[in-house]
């Protein structure tokens, strides 16, 4: 279904294909058109600027997010850009310090893992990674803990990837944390790697070993040593796509909610000026359905 900027639309529910569609927004001088984009690839396009993000968690992580184009010349030809990457995420941990999580990373489908930094001496005191966007061919790292002990790097080979931690933790003499990682192997679908830290000075050691599989991420606390490590199980490859508007589009529209079904989750948007409630549907396809209705 297509239709003219500026013709009215009596039909409310548009389908965006894998076919380039411009479709009416039901409002004089207005229209919206998308098409789905496939992974590999960036989500959405590189000028854009994080507008906000909606989360939920309910056992699984999983989220929606807006951007709004970068690249305007004016507020009224903006881009108003949604993009849908839906992960469902399992946890598992964190194992250490019962510290609030202050530290997260998930690696996108488009990312792969070229190193693993682990610091360590008596204790674990970071652990760190080294990723590449496949895309764009930018690498940047991360480092969770502090920079105590000797630096091990990791390299992970083409196809290598990580599916399971295991080591002890318990309270180091020298930290006030209720418990650090003392210890920590490191599996991949090729070997395993470790130990990092001795385990030294440690009271009440205990064991602890992660469930088997697919590691997209990880999670825990961290201060001057690593307290506490945990993983996400997953794949972050689900149904994407995104939306952009047309000249001065829905600059106004505010993201009120996030469905997250199993097969088809959806982003609900308000329109301030025509008091519309505005859901675009991602389906398993990877199309997306935009329905329209009041309030």
């Amino acid at each position: 279904m297509q239709g003219v900027q500026g013709d009215k639309m009596e039909q409310n529910n548009v389908v965006f294909t894998n076919n380039t569609t411009k479709v009416l927004y039901p409002r004089e001088q207005h229209f919206w058109s998308g098409k789905p984009v496939s992974a590999p690839g960036r989500i959405p396009p590189s000028s854009t600027a994080l507008g906000k993000q909606v989360a939920t968690a309910e056992g699984a992580l999983k989220f929606a997010t807006v951007y709004v184009d970068s690249e305007q010349t004016l507020p009224t030809t903006r881009k108003f850009i949604t993009a849908f990457d839906i992960t469902a995420l399992k946890e598992y941990g964190p194992y250490g310090s019962v510290s609030p999580k202050n530290y997260s990373i998930t690696f996108g489908p488009h990312e792969t893992i070229k190193e693993v930094i682990v610091r360590h001496g008596f204790i674990v005191d970071a652990i760190g990674f080294v990723v590449t966007d496949n895309t764009s061919g930018e690498t940047y790292t991360k480092l969770f803990g502090g920079n105590l002990g000797s630096q091990t790097k990791i390299p992970l080979q083409k196809g290598e990837y990580i599916t399971q931690i295991s080591g002890t933790h318990g309270k180091y003499a020298d930290s006030s944390s209720d418990s650090i990682v003392a210890t920590l192997f490191i599996r991949t679908n090729l070997k395993q790697y470790g130990p990092f830290g001795r385990g030294t000075l440690v009271q009440n050691p205990t064991n602890f070993t992660s469930p088997t599989g697919p590691v997209v991420g990880f999670f825990g606390s961290h201060n001057n040593f690593l307290q506490s490590v945990g993983i996400y199980h997953g794949t972050s490859a689900a149904s994407k796509a995104y939306a952009e508007s047309g000249p001065i589009g829905p600059i106004d529209w505010n993201v009120v909610e996030v469905k997250l079904g199993l097969s088809k989750p959806s982003v609900v948007y308000v329109d301030n000026i025509l008091g519309s409630k505005v859901e675009a549907t991602v389906h398993e396809s990877g199309d997306s359905t935009v329905a329209i209705s009041d309030k």
